[in-house]
């Protein structure tokens, strides 16, 4: 376990420059740095976590400190019977850590290893962990629904399940407000205390694959299409609140023909507070255009 160079280096890159940081014994999913000093969190498909301290210098150095963080194993076919970590967060001072699991498990820890908390829900694979920008509430996004934590109080919850399909992300707006997507196509934006979300945003289109070909169509005009021997793709990817709250940006499959072959496009909609959407797509390496 340990700093290796001896991995594949690009061409134009000294090697004393690349460092493998190797220890996990399967799939790498997710990292994220300390916002506060030079510690990477890690999660594996290994049922671990691991908190690698990155010292000044030669990427070749020998690492003062790894810790590795267990999740318990679990039952799940899709990951071999492990507790495979998928999602990392720190909190926004650095003193925490949150790992989540594809059991649904989500862990509290200090970046030397101490457990904290630990939560389990019946939620499925959790696929978006956040602190807010206070560091008092958790957001733990499952596939089947949203917990919200609060850290201060032991086993104070709330949850979220208005999305009728799988759901694939969420972010905070601020301390007491997120929004999620789903599967459904459908943005809801929620609040802390409240059972409804407070806005809903569609207008994401349905991609509908048939053969060699794709177009894109509006909900309401799928309804009328025979489905029979047909691909419906349209789900909402992610989602990503600017800096000061007032827009949402939203990525979805629902692009074109030459996304489908080349993957180089993509669209997304920017949602301000007033619900109006604005529309662009961009190209990589090319900055957004209007449409």
């Amino acid at each position: 376990m340990g700093i290796s160079t001896k991995a594949r280096i690009p061409h134009g890159i000294i090697p004393c420059d690349v460092a493998t940081l190797a220890g996990h014994s399967d799939e790498v999913v997710v990292c994220a740095w300390s916002p506060t000093c030079s510690l990477l969190a890690s999660g594996s498909h290994d049922s671990t976590a691991r908190i690698w301290t990155i010292i000044d210098g030669p990427c070749n150095s020998t690492l003062r400190d790894v810790v590795v963080l267990t999740h318990a194993e679990a039952f799940t076919v899709e990951d071999n019977g492990l507790a495979a970590i998928c999602e990392v967060d720190w909190k926004g001072d650095g003193t925490l850590l949150a790992t989540g699991s594809c059991t649904g498990e989500t862990r509290i820890w200090t970046p030397d290893g101490a457990l904290v908390s630990s939560f389990e829900e019946d939620m499925g694979h959790i696929v978006s962990l956040r602190w807010n920008q206070m560091g008092n509430r958790l957001l733990s996004c499952g596939s089947e629904k949203v917990v919200v934590w609060d850290i201060n109080t032991a086993g104070s919850r709330q949850e979220f399940n208005f999305h009728t399909a799988r759901i694939l992300d969420a972010d905070w707006k601020n301390n007491t407000s997120f929004a999620t997507c789903s599967v459904d196509r459908k943005i809801h934006v929620c609040q802390i205390g409240l059972n409804r979300p407070t806005k809903t945003f569609s207008g994401h289109r349905v991609r509908i694959i048939t053969g060699n070909t794709a177009t894109c169509k509006a909900d309401e005009e799928v309804d009328n299409l025979l489905i029979e021997n047909m691909l419906l793709q349209g789900e909402i990817n992610g989602i990503r609140w600017s800096p000061a709250g007032g827009l949402l940006a939203s990525c979805s499959d629902d692009a074109s023909i030459k996304e489908l072959i080349n993957n180089t496009h993509r669209k997304e909609n920017v949602w301000p507070s007033n619900g109006e959407v604005v529309q662009f797509t961009y190209e990589s390496s090319i900055s957004p255009r209007i449409s």
